[in-house]
């Protein structure tokens, strides 16, 4: 699908993108979850990846698990668009995917480790996407919640949390991101999560009626001046 075809289906459907960012540790799966259980109008994005599953983790449920191989061949047919990259773990998303659940009138929601690459902004459009910051008030937190899913050494963790907070810095960089949220409390971070989608998906309507009211005053007072001009 072109991005132009794209970009239509977004602004007919009246949706936006809602992706959150964050580095692993910082909650925001569990939050997008979470979200997802309270508002059936919500579809997830299904990413393509090349990482292996975690034990809990289903294919084409969660991700959906590709070998390297497999990932080139889908990037070639243009049957996805990488989004980020992770080391030597590759992130993708199908676009097919996504348009259905735009055609099936869902907020599509996303979440990933890295922030959304260039090539995504450039197919959907910058305003197509609203990007959410998730962050948590610590390192310790994050060490604390990594090894909590005992999947990780402590020396693993330990070497990974000072990438995490080298990641975890370009929050300073606030331009990047539309919206931040402290994960602390799930409820909360739930709260602040829907009130962030539904305050902008109402604002896509908003803007559309905005648009169809300026394009009918503009109409009116064309024929105003005309019959001003022309009283015949």
């Amino acid at each position: 699908m072109k991005n132009t075809l794209f970009r239509s289906l977004f602004k007919r459907k009246h949706k936006k993108l809602f992706a959150l960012f964050g580095p692993p540790g910082t909650g925001k799966t569990t939050l997008a979850r979470q979200v997802l259980s309270m508002d059936p109008t919500l579809g997830k994005v299904i990413l393509s990846t090349t990482r292996l599953p975690k034990a809990n983790e289903e294919n084409g449920k969660d991700f959906v698990f590709l070998s390297p191989s497999e990932y080139t061949l889908r990037l070639d047919e243009k049957k996805l668009i990488g989004i980020s990259q992770s080391a030597n773990i590759f992130f993708g998303l199908d676009p097919l995917q996504l348009s259905k659940l735009i055609e099936e009138n869902k907020t599509p929601l996303v979440d990933f480790d890295t922030s959304v690459s260039k090539n995504l902004m450039n197919f959907l459009g910058k305003k197509n996407i609203v990007r959410i910051f998730v962050k948590v008030p610590g390192v310790e937190t994050v060490k604390e919640r990594l090894l909590a899913q005992k999947e990780y050494s402590e020396e693993f963790v330990e070497r990974f949390l000072e990438d995490w907070q080298n990641q975890n810095s370009m929050i300073e960089r606030q331009k990047e991101f539309d919206f931040v949220i402290e994960n602390v409390d799930l409820s909360k971070s739930s709260e602040d999560l829907m009130k962030i989608v539904n305050d902008n998906r109402n604002q896509v309507k908003s803007e559309n009626k905005k648009t169809f009211s300026s394009t009918v005053k503009s109409m009116l007072k064309k024929a105003k001046d005309k019959v001003v001009k022309d009283p015949k």
